[in-house]
């Protein structure tokens, strides 16, 4: 059996489907044998010391293709997905239950693989080319993310003074390595092309945090050894050496967590893991180098200069005080445990829990509040529309707009104006005759061109011109209470969505083509057709070009609704991407305009439209897979000139699609706080250290989520408003912030551990003393790096806009209660859990 469409090229070589009989072939088809891949992964090869893709069949798929591969031993077998050859490895032996594919992939093809070998059977076939390219704004809109950097800049400007005011000189050098960190961390992201996403920006912000804390740590030596030693030039060389140990033990550590992270993490949690990493090994070169190059380039004068003092070393007993910190700890995680009983799926957003996703495209005179639209105004209208029509799950926290960007959007919003098919002159510009030849609004033009010369150039355009494409995500799981808020936001501004009187042409001669359409209102484009030169008249050429396509015709009923090219092409579009039509055919749309309008060259009243897919045999062929073809493009284009959606696209989700990102970040959280305990049990002796580092990130998780959970039961209070606290919910942007939590909160614990290490010096017991003694030592560089860290956080959360609102909240309560219990939970469980619950303390004699 021969299916010449079952033929592709590997490598140098092409491969084709020759057999489907029994022990030649192992096809997935609905009548052939059902058997199915249980599982494919990633492994190592011994044999040949490299990655490979490994997979698992059931039962039934282990006996066929035990069958088939031990009857063809050393020959290549293709592996065929979506009828293309996708690699050809060699039979290497017979193989039942489970196997290799080997072959030189990239680590992104074979992750590739995977995933299309994961996914079996799909419903349609994937287009090669792309419909359109589209970039989604990371997490936030761009306007939203404008605020968060500009917050974030302010805070860095306050921390820069801050240390410039509280260490004078030394303060004014960590500044200096703090800009070096900026500067070499963009340009090391500019190099490895990584792009700035929310998690990202989190990373960033923990880097600042990270960087002053090791410079923290030096000058708090500084200033301790300069009371022991009296040679100023080996005081900054013993405190460097003392502070390398903490430094590079809290680096390492989050550096572990952040490859941890990125191997088994989300597209999210891995631009986290990328940017606090390159943060991570940058900030350790400039505070431990570049610092002290800098001290020891201005020499002996600098080191006098005096450092603020506001801390000191105080004598408090901390121990003695742990049961009133572990009580507080357990009232605030029951409490949180509470709230998320109480908000039950109600405190998920709309990331893990079901909902609507739609786009919307405005036209390119749109004006929202009379200015040129953005993410924020929409959302704005958006809530406003669905707090009149009583839509709440349309409005508040529960709807999240994004900015769809479009390849090329300068250049085609030009050409759909300047193009001679569309009226225009071909100067590569827009002229206000051009624009208002399309029926466009003078106000909006006014706004596009800011130079006020009547002209929109590329130039101009790439500044002011928006994009007229949004994402809105909402929790309401309703098609049609979306759409009627939709309509009701965006009344008069939504796209070429009118309903049209129009008529698809059946049995009728189209004169302008020499071409009759037949009783079921398309026809084939045959070679016969297509080879009679009287036919198509002046596009006969674009009939040849189509040539085994689906032509069919129709026209409206009035000049008023002539459109031009450009505008039916994006209502087909538009159309084929509603819901419910995922199973249509991959297509290529041609439309010939027949009829022009009255008045209107370059409009028309009559088109012809070709549709024509590579997916489908011609009638000669496959009479009926022919006509399921061509009832389906009818049925869409009869949709198309009829239909009132204002939405481009629409689908519906569920928490199934978020389930498996939901285990990927857990099993990323698991794996680090396993790795945490190993390091910590290597470099510091005992398993004992891991663990208490690793239950007070539990702790730190626990308390911070309560918190989310308890913000809707906060929000509507006197005491909630105060503190700018929302109805706050789990998304991604909460994770991104848990996750920044996790790595602060550790790097914090190791200072106190490393300094107890020390002070423990060859004692084979940590006492409460020398517990008491460390903390109070290192109280001065975790708050000053605690209050840092604040500035930038505070900033955001009141400045930063509601986009980031959320994240700057859990972000915030991290960093209190992260230095918190490094302090007042981790230290304790040092000692074992029995003496930190019941052990008895010498009030006085404990504190050093």
């Amino acid at each position: 059996y021969h299916d010449p469409h079952v033929v592709a090229k590997w490598g140098p070589d092409w491969y084709a489907l020759l057999s489907n009989r029994p022990g030649e072939s192992m096809l997935q088809t609905k009548d052939g044998p059902q058997w199915s891949l249980n599982r494919a992964y990633a492994q190592y090869d011994p044999g040949s010391s490299s990655q490979v893709v490994g997979f698992t069949l059931d039962n039934r798929g282990a006996d066929l293709f035990h069958t088939l591969t031990g009857a063809n031993i050393g020959e290549e077998m293709a592996i065929l997905l979506d009828d293309e050859v996708d690699s050809a490895p060699t039979i290497q032996s017979a193989i039942r239950g489970s196997g290799i594919i080997t072959g030189q992939r990239t680590d992104q093809e074979r992750n590739d693989l995977i995933s299309l070998l994961t996914a079996g059977t799909l419903r349609a076939r994937v287009n090669p080319e792309p419909v359109a390219v589209d970039s989604i704004g990371p997490t936030l809109g761009q306007a939203n993310i404008n605020r968060g950097w500009q917050a974030g800049w302010i805070g860095l400007i306050c921390v820069i003074g801050f240390m410039l005011i509280y260490y004078w000189f030394a303060g004014g050098i960590a500044d200096i390595a703090l800009v070096m960190n900026i500067v070499l961390i963009l340009a090391a992201m500019s190099a490895f092309d990584v792009v700035f996403t929310l998690p990202g920006i989190a990373g960033l912000i923990l880097t600042i945090g990270i960087a002053v804390d090791a410079n923290v740590l030096i000058f708090e030596r500084i200033r301790e050894e300069r009371r022991l030693e009296s040679d100023l030039h080996r005081a900054v060389d013993n405190a460097y050496r003392s502070a390398r140990s903490a430094i590079v033990d809290g680096n390492v550590t989050t550096l572990l967590v952040c490859g941890i992270l990125y191997y088994v993490g989300t597209p999210e949690i891995k631009g986290f893991a990328t940017t606090l990493g390159i943060g991570i090994v940058i900030s350790m070169f400039t505070a431990m180098m570049v610092t002290r190059w800098i001290y020891h380039l201005v020499g002996p004068a600098a080191w006098n200069t005096a450092m603020a003092e506001m801390v000191g070393t105080p004598k408090i007993n901390w121990f003695a005080k742990r049961h009133l910190f572990l009580a507080v700890s357990a009232v605030l995680i029951v409490a949180g445990l509470v709230g998320v009983v109480a908000r039950g799926r109600n405190l998920l957003g709309i990331e893990f829990s079901q909902g609507t996703r739609a786009v919307v495209r405005l036209n390119d005179d749109a004006l929202i509040d009379g200015k040129l639209p953005t993410d924020a105004l929409v959302e704005q209208a958006l809530q406003r529309a669905g707090a009149e029509l009583d839509a709440a799950s349309m409005s508040g926290q529960s709807v999240q707009v994004n900015e769809l960007r479009t390849a090329n959007r300068v250049s085609e919003f030009i050409a759909a104006y300047d193009d001679s098919a569309n009226g225009g002159n071909g100067d590569g510009a827009v002229s206000r005759d051009e624009w208002t030849l399309q029926g466009r609004s003078l106000e909006a033009f006014a706004l596009l061109n800011s130079d006020s010369d009547d002209k929109l150039a590329a130039e101009e355009l790439e500044k002011t011109l928006p994009e007229p494409r949004y994402q809105v995500t909402s929790a309401e799981p309703d098609y049609e209470k979306v759409r009627q808020v939709l309509n009701a936001a965006f009344e008069g501004l939504l796209s070429s969505m009118e309903e049209l009187d129009a008529t698809v042409l059946a049995d009728r001669q189209v004169e302008a083509m020499n071409l009759r359409i037949g009783p079921k209102g398309y026809v084939e484009l045959t070679e016969q057709i297509v080879d009679d030169p009287d036919v198509g008249g002046v596009f006969h050429q674009d009939l040849a070009d189509n040539t085994g396509g689906l032509l069919m015709v129709f026209e409206v009923a009035d000049d008023e609704q002539a459109m031009t090219p450009a505008a039916l092409q994006q209502r087909l579009r538009s159309t084929r991407l509603q819901a419910g039509r995922e199973d249509l055919q991959v297509v290529d749309t041609t439309v010939l305009p027949l009829r022009p309008a009255a008045g209107q060259p370059h409009r028309a009243t009559q088109f012809a439209v070709i549709v024509r897919s590579d997916d489908v045999a011609s009638s000669s062929k496959n009479a009926a897979a022919w006509e399921r073809f061509a009832t389906d493009e009818k049925d869409l284009l009869a949709e198309a000139l009829t239909s009132r959606s204002s939405l481009e696209s629409q689908t519906n989700f569920d928490s199934a699609m978020t389930s498996r990102a939901s285990a990927q970040a857990l099993i990323a959280v698991g794996l680090s706080w396993l790795g945490i305990i190993g390091y910590l049990w290597w470099r510091f002796g005992s398993v004992r250290w891991g663990v208490a580092a690793v239950i007070c990130l539990i702790h730190d998780t626990l308390v911070v989520v309560g918190l989310v959970a308890l913000s809707a039961f906060l929000a509507a209070t006197p005491l909630g408003r105060l503190l700018m606290i929302d109805g706050f919910k789990i998304d991604m942007a909460v994770i991104a912030a848990v996750l920044t939590v996790i790595g602060y909160s550790v790097n914090d614990t190791i200072v106190v551990f490393d300094r107890i290490r020390e002070n423990r010096k060859r004692s084979v017991t940590v006492t409460p003393a020398i517990l008491n003694q460390s903390i109070n030592q290192t109280l001065a560089r975790t708050l000053l790096t605690s209050f840092t860290t604040l500035i930038v956080v505070v900033i955001m959360y009141i400045w930063g806009g509601d986009g980031i609102h959320g994240f700057s909240f859990v972000l915030l309560a991290g960093v209190l209660f992260g230095t918190y219990s490094s302090v007042a939970i981790a230290s304790p469980l040092l000692l074992g859990f029995k003496q930190a619950l019941v052990g008895k303390v010498t009030a006085k004699a404990d504190v050093a």
